[in-house]
């Protein structure tokens, strides 16, 4: 279009939203006969649309009231329920001036809708929702002040407005705070909303991830637009689309959320302690984002995050693997340690120091030197026969030679029945 002043993109944007949801342009902002109709009468496109929602002669003068209700400014139209404004004026109660002015002002839009000056109530509820299709709101639970909008909007109404009482609203104004109040809105009957809404009510399958529960919720709701009517379970969900979501799932609560305990913890720290050139990387960053090929392939028909055990995530990273690096890997970063005792040490690389091993000192004898693990001295926790720690080193050598003549002498006190020979490192 040719403007003497080009208006503001973020609100003409708003403005041909706004008509292409109330069907009086198209797509390419042309209008159609429908708009011409409301641009005739000189209505607010809203208010236009009350006006085509009228099939009847009774309806067009209670879509006139209501207009009249809308735009004015009169003090007894304070009110936030409108039918209990229209209410008021048609059967009385209304002071006399606001009166004549509603009535003044109704008139006016039945002479240009050609409608007889004649007093009809009809739902005037259902009329305002093709006005304000976007603003039908569903009260969250019953008897609560919360309200969602067919829009996504929440909104709320005063605490002892009688509004309360209903579980539908078309809400016609609000302020302007996040959670607004509803300054003026109709009830909206149900039956009536499924009857004139019905195209636009459809059932809508979800599967998505439920950070609270940390779980895939596969429901089917029937919607209209972000309005959830009923919702019922999905009998049957698509298993890549239930995996896709729990992959969601993951990203969004972070991989340090999954089990890394056990055999997941240990391999992915023998992992990370090796840091071999051309190994799949092991930290948070690096997992997340590979999260769909080594872990995806492993959580079909998995929904919940509990589901996921160590000894999933233990095999799920040893596939990324091929043969030869897992080879590579038990021989540079081992499970256990043969010691010359004849016992077998399992290794600990969960320790912030480095690879870690636990054992009696009696274990030890025979060895002369510390183990290495993915490249790494031990860090060798030296315990008594009772299991309780004597000495943590990873230099065995000197431990032997400088720290041992000490702690045998205290021993062989406390454990006179154990062997605490002076050259540990040739005894067996």
């Amino acid at each position: 279009p040719m403007w003497l002043e080009v208006p503001p993109s973020g609100p003409w944007a708003q403005a041909q939203s706004l008509l292409q949801d109330l069907d009086l342009i198209d797509a390419q902002g042309r209008i159609n006969s429908k708009g011409r109709k409301v641009n005739q009468w000189g209505a607010h496109p809203r208010m236009g649309c009350v006006l085509l929602a009228a099939q009847t002669p009774a309806e067009t003068a209670m879509a006139c009231d209501l207009l009249a209700i809308l735009e004015s400014d009169a003090r007894s139209v304070r009110h936030s329920d409108l039918h209990q404004i229209w209410l008021a004026w048609r059967k009385g109660g209304m002071a006399g001036h606001d009166k004549q002015s509603l009535q003044r002002d109704s008139q006016r839009w039945r002479r240009r809708l050609r409608v007889a000056n004649e007093v009809h109530e009809t739902d005037p509820g259902i009329l305002l929702a093709h006005g304000f299709a976007d603003r039908i709101g569903l009260q969250r639970s019953s008897g609560s002040a919360h309200y969602q909008l067919a829009n996504g909007r929440g909104v709320r109404v005063a605490d002892n407005d009688p509004l309360l009482a209903q579980s539908m609203l078309v809400v016609t104004d609000l302020d302007g705070q996040s959670v607004a109040l509803v300054r003026s809105a109709c009830a909206l009957s149900v039956e009536a909303f499924e009857r004139h809404f019905a195209d636009d009510i459809r059932w809508q399958d979800e599967i998505r991830f439920n950070d609270a529960a940390l779980s895939v919720e596969c429901r089917s709701h029937r919607r209209f637009r972000s309005l959830v009517l009923a919702s019922r379970p999905l009998p049957e969900p698509d298993p890549e689309q239930v995996c896709q979501a729990l992959l969601a799932g993951i990203r969004s609560v972070g991989v340090q959320r999954l089990p890394w305990q056990g055999r997941a913890m240990q391999l992915r720290a023998r992992l990370a302690w090796s840091d071999m050139p051309g190994w799949p990387g092991v930290s948070d960053e690096a997992l997340a984002a590979d999260l769909s090929q080594w872990l995806g392939p492993w959580l079909y028909g998995l929904r919940k995050l509990s589901q996921i055990s160590p000894d999933l995530l233990a095999e799920a990273l040893l596939a990324r693997l091929d043969r030869d690096a897992q080879q590579q890997l038990n021989t540079l970063a081992p499970k256990v340690i043969q010691l010359p005792s004849g016992q077998q040490g399992k290794l600990d690389y969960s320790n912030a120091e480095g690879p870690m091993l636990a054992l009696r000192m009696q274990d030890f004898y025979g060895l002369d030197s510390t183990p290495l693990a993915a490249g790494k001295p031990v860090l060798l926790h030296l315990l008594s026969p009772a299991r309780r720690p004597l000495a943590v080193t990873s230099d065995l050598a000197s431990f032997w030679r400088n720290a041992y003549p000490e702690v045998r002498k205290q021993m062989r006190g406390r454990y006179p029945r154990h062997h605490w020979p002076e050259q540990p490192w040739d005894a067996s």
